[in-house]
C-alpha cells in the first residue's frame, strides 16, 4: 500500500494505470524525478515522462548505471 497526500493506492493495477509502472519501481522513479518536500534531489534533466520510460526500460538503477556510466 502506497500512501499519497491525496490518495491511497491499495490496488496494484490502479497504481500501474496512474504511474505507468509497477509499485516496486517507485523508489527508482522517485530517485530520478526527485521531490523537494522529501529532500530528494533527483537527476538533472529527467522529468516524469522520461523517468517513467527509463524505469520501464531498465527496471533497476544498476541496469541503468552500467549502461550509461563507465562502471
Amino acid at each position: 500500500v502506497l500512501y499519497n497526500k491525496q490518495n491511497v493506492f491499495d490496488n496494484e493495477e490502479y497504481f500501474k494505470n496512474k504511474f505507468g509502472f509497477e509499485p516496486s519501481k517507485y523508489v527508482l522513479y522517485k530517485s530520478m524525478v526527485g521531490d523537494i518536500s522529501d529532500n530528494i534531489c533527483g537527476v538533472a534533466g529527467i522529468g516524469r515522462v522520461r523517468a517513467t520510460s527509463l524505469v520501464n526500460k531498465y527496471n533497476t538503477f544498476s541496469n541503468y548505471s552500467t549502461t550509461h556510466f563507465d562502471i
